[in-house]
């Protein structure tokens, strides 16, 4: 069986530290491989100037180019048919490689297009599966109008073998740790506003920070203070750790380093300014015994048991983030009983097999298209045009704000 799985539009997969959905995609490869039977390719581009077709030692044969148009031409070329083509959150490769299967593997709370145009009208007339990561996505994707028997939910998983529990005695106390990247809807400079007020009641907490740098150059309202950030718009770490004592910047770090520092951590904050379709950190730092305290919105409640092996607050302010914290620690939690109860439940309700399991499930249910040679790239524009005319006011009326406070 001949699977193509092809990353998400614009999507570098030759970085050195992968996050969210390409993490997520290459871990599915991963255990599709582990069938002799599968035969997987993983497209995506590369940094490099040229296409290339590599396979390394995890066996799946990685088709890369330097951009989407020759990635196309890289992908016609040495595949003419698969039999399951899963795309990440987009629609058009299945005009680019004949396939008898299609599935959308969707890790974003945003409509999946097609030329600019929503996709839902062919998502819905050639009946695609999308599996998405959470029952906060799929309520998005309903409200869409893509038709609810088409959703399926398959929650993230974890490397098992690298997040897990260690024996230590030197978890700090009044630790708090941010993993991700510093872009402005991750919401570090609302964690930075609210150590400093945290700073001022437990004066010995110390606040980690992990993931690759961002400029905010273009971003209007965020909590940096002008001499903060560089003329180019990064954080100037030296200054920030200068002005707050116990912040520290780690940069990007592997899974291993990671899972080291939530080894050593009690608390991990993620203050996302957007409704994040699951939340992988967080079931990564309850792994390794470090406790999330996080928004009450998008996926988050689906990672945690609330107050239990997590956190969740209301309103996402460095004032509300503060308070939850320092109303924790005052009451002496969070408890080593907790980081027992947070360790047991993600390895129990987690991993990565298990997604895969539960996703060829669902392309084993699935019948052959009746369409397995290449589709009509003008006949699916017309589709995907006239739909999205026809729902445009529907949508607008019919649109369901759904309980994501799970």
């Amino acid at each position: 069986m001949i699977i193509l799985i092809v990353s998400q539009h614009g999507s570098l997969i030759d970085i050195s530290v992968k996050y969210g959905a390409l993490y997520a995609a290459i871990e599915i490869a991963k255990y599709l491989v582990k069938d002799k039977k599968h035969q997987v390719y993983f497209a995506g581009l590369s940094s490099h100037s040229y296409s290339t077709i590599t396979e390394y030692k995890d066996n799946i044969i990685y088709l890369l180019a330097p951009n989407e148009n020759d990635l196309k031409k890289l992908i016609s070329k040495t595949l003419k048919n698969v039999d399951i083509l899963i795309q990440m959150s987009r629609l058009d490769y299945m005009f680019i490689v004949k396939s008898y299967k299609h599935i959308i593997y969707h890790h974003n709370p945003c409509k999946i297009y097609f030329k600019n145009i929503s996709g839902t009208g062919i998502i819905n007339f050639f009946k695609i599966p999308i599996i998405c990561v959470s029952k906060f996505s799929s309520y998005e994707q309903m409200s869409y109008a893509i038709e609810e028997n088409l959703i399926k939910i398959i929650p993230n998983g974890y490397n098992l073998n690298v997040f897990e529990p260690r024996e230590i005695d030197f978890r700090i106390p009044h630790s708090i740790i941010f993993a991700g990247n510093i872009i402005d809807y991750k919401g570090i400079d609302i964690g930075l506003k609210a150590f400093i007020k945290i700073k001022a009641y437990y004066p010995n907490s110390v606040f980690n920070i992990c993931g690759n740098d961002t400029s905010w150059l273009h971003v209007n309202n965020h909590f940096f203070q002008s001499n903060w950030l560089d003329r180019n718009g990064f954080p100037i770490w030296s200054v920030i750790e200068k002005e707050i004592r116990g912040c520290k910047y780690l940069g990007e770090l592997s899974q291993r380093e990671l899972a080291e520092q939530f080894q050593r951590s009690s608390i991990l904050i993620t203050p996302s300014r957007i409704g994040e379709t699951f939340g992988l950190v967080s079931l990564e730092s309850q792994a390794c015994g470090c406790i999330p305290v996080l928004p009450n919105s998008g996926g988050f409640p689906e990672t945690l048991e609330n107050d239990i092996t997590g956190y969740l607050y209301e309103e996402n302010t460095p004032e509300k983030l503060a308070y939850t914290i320092l109303s924790l620690w005052d009451k002496g939690l969070p408890t080593e009983k907790q980081r027992i109860a947070a360790q047991i439940w993600s390895q129990s309700n987690f991993s990565w097999d298990k997604a895969g399991a539960n996703l060829l499930e669902v392309i084993e249910n699935m019948p052959k298209t009746k369409y397995p040679i290449l589709i009509n790239f003008f006949f699916c524009w017309t589709v995907a045009l006239i739909h999205s005319l026809q729902n445009k006011t529907k949508i607008l009326f019919t649109r369901r704000k759904h309980d994501y406070k799970l």
